[in-house]
């Protein structure tokens, strides 16, 4: 008895979408301008009163500045960086992290002198 060859085709399809958000959760914004030079704008929102905490971190990991950390409540929240806060720091790439709660967003900005 000769073997029997069998050839299947699968269809898979994968969507990269993610589903639509039924209730808006806690978010960040990218910086404002991005690069900046000399002052930014950080913006997120808290909708459950939490802990948050936004830390300012540069390219080697090393903490430049904690400048939240509070429990907030519910609402927009907006952190200007100027030159007081920064007047120290060298041209370059930096990264932001926010926590609220027990979930971390990141973002990167530049800073141009």
């Amino acid at each position: 008895m000769k073997p029997l060859l069998l050839l299947v085709a699968i269809a898979l399809t994968i969507s990269c979408e993610a589903p639509p958000r039924t209730s808006k959760g806690n978010s960040v914004d990218q910086e404002y301008p991005n690069p900046f030079s000399p002052t930014t704008t950080l913006q997120y929102e808290v909708t459950t009163a939490d802990t948050v905490t936004v830390v300012i971190y540069n390219l080697t990991g090393q903490v430049m500045d904690t400048v939240v950390r509070a429990f907030q409540e519910p609402g927009i929240k907006t952190v200007k960086l100027d030159d007081r806060k920064i007047s120290s720091w060298k041209e370059g790439i930096y990264f932001y992290r926010v926590t609220i709660g027990d979930i971390s967003y990141t973002k990167k900005m530049v800073l141009m002198k």
